[in-house]
């Protein structure tokens, strides 16, 4: 899972979002499944159980 607090030494910010975008497409997975960093998504929520609180992918 991508951090996104303070910056840390081994963090991707500020290019969190292109570094997101470039796993995605090497990924070879197809376009409609990585769009909008669905899989990024479904993890946190898996995650951090946020589904108790009705946040759904």
């Amino acid at each position: 899972m991508p951090e996104t607090g303070y910056p840390h030494g081994d963090s991707t910010l500020p290019h969190s979002r292109n570094t997101a975008t470039t796993i995605a497409t090497k990924s070879g997975r197809p376009k409609q499944e990585t769009a909008d960093r669905q899989p990024l998504r479904k993890n946190a929520i898996a995650c951090c159980q946020l589904d108790r609180y009705g946040i759904t992918s």
